[in-house]
């Protein structure tokens, strides 16, 4: 049996009682942010320059990404392939990906000869989608 100082958490006894209360995690990222939503439905989810999208217009957003896919014929662990270049257009596009279920595949927008390559195989696969439409903010 290996011991470990570690093993007594002597640390422990700086943390007050609410430190030490064990935390359940959410089940998934998803029903974290839907958590968040529920909490605090107009708090800002993301800032970026002068703009902001609360944490309702985020939910919002991915619900719709969420259809489209679906309506795309998207089934439960089907491939989506996110291309949009680092903005906060991203979150909405991965929550609603993983909304309807589906795995992400990060692409850049730059597109390195790799991603070339999964770009040209993934519309051939019947599970494949590619995001790369610019998602408009409500505002």
């Amino acid at each position: 049996m290996i011991s470990s100082p570690y093993a007594a958490k002597p640390w422990a006894a700086l943390l007050s009682a609410a430190q030490r209360t064990p935390v359940t995690p959410a089940e998934t990222l998803v029903h974290a942010f839907r958590a968040s939503v529920a909490r605090a439905p107009e708090r800002p989810a993301l800032a970026y320059f002068d703009g902001r999208l609360t944490y309702r217009e985020t939910d919002r957003l991915s619900d719709s990404v969420a259809g489209h896919l679906a309506a795309e014929g998207l089934r439960r662990g089907d491939r989506v392939a996110i291309m949009l270049q680092n903005t906060p257009h991203f979150v909405p596009a991965l929550l609603g990906a993983w909304k309807a279920d589906a795995t992400k595949e990060r692409l850049a927008a730059y597109k390195y000869p790799r991603e070339v390559e999964i770009l040209a195989e993934l519309p051939k696969t019947a599970s494949g989608k590619i995001l790369r439409r610019e998602l408009r903010s409500p505002r």
